[in-house]
């Protein structure tokens, strides 16, 4: 039993799960938000831009991380002997 969740890819990973718990958390704040406390306990209000501190950097390593596989995925298959997007002929006139 992995603790991961799977990305788009079918894989686990760290990154996508980081980013789905802080969003989760987020999210909790913004519904809770809206009591200014619940069985004693003092919430803060939301504030966005404590919330964006703290998913942007997260979502930021997620999506990095896919472009990172994506462009290192193309470079092996470039590598392997796949084709590349580019044409390296120029065009007929």
């Amino acid at each position: 039993m992995t603790l991961w969740l799977k990305n788009v890819d079918g894989k686990p990973s760290s990154s996508f799960t980081m980013m789905i718990i802080s969003f989760v958390i987020i999210s909790v704040w913004l519904a809770l938000s809206i009591f200014e406390s619940v069985k004693g306990l003092q919430i803060r209000p939301f504030n966005g831009t404590d919330a964006m501190a703290y998913f942007a950097p997260i979502a930021a390593l997620y999506y990095g991380r896919k472009q990172q596989e994506k462009a290192a995925g193309a470079v092996a298959s470039l590598v392997s002997g796949g084709t590349s997007t580019e044409s390296t002929t120029p065009p007929a006139p």
